[in-house]
């Protein structure tokens, strides 16, 4: 359930509906029902993750509009979104993301610091940090987090096989 310019916007087992003034309005995509998994907003926008729409922008004028295009992402099974007015966090099974909303940069924070989207069951974010809530834990590290990871992670051989001989 999501508060959002005077109606609460709710997913249900049916699919997502409007309630305000009263009155309850199945919310459509291309004349199918949405199946949220995730909302998130702030004062102006609201982003609806979905099972297999992807992610969709409930506009002003209540229309939807189908964000993945926007962002290059080629995903559709949106797990958890945080948006914060600067960054649309994205995250599904396999992977988490970060959207920049001013400059429209998709970064796969995943791939560099080896974070998987199927072990995230939360994100929330303050000014400074995302916090990532896992199975194994608590994680937090920079909104601004870059995309390569600085530190190189140590290799090791623990021994070479060849031709079945250790």
């Amino acid at each position: 359930m999501q508060w959002h310019k005077g109606e609460v916007i709710l997913s249900l087992n049916g699919g997502t509906f409007s309630y305000s003034n009263g009155q309850v309005k199945e919310i459509l995509y291309n004349g199918e029902s949405i199946f949220a998994t995730t909302m998130s907003s702030d004062s102006n926008r609201l982003f609806i993750g979905t099972l297999s729409h992807g992610i969709l922008e409930y506009t002003a004028n209540k229309k939807l509009v189908k964000f993945n295009h926007f962002l290059g992402l080629k995903e559709n099974d949106i797990k958890l979104l945080n948006y914060d007015g600067e960054y649309l966090w994205i995250c599904t099974n396999l992977s988490l993301y970060r959207f920049n909303m001013l400059s429209n940069t998709l970064v796969n924070i995943s791939k560099s610091y080896g974070i998987s989207g199927k072990n995230i069951s939360s994100i929330q974010c303050d000014e400074n940090k995302i916090y990532l809530a896992t199975y194994k834990g608590l994680v937090e590290f920079p909104r601004n987090i870059s995309r390569d990871n600085p530190v190189s992670p140590n290799t090791f051989i623990d021994y070479i096989h060849y031709q079945n001989k250790k």
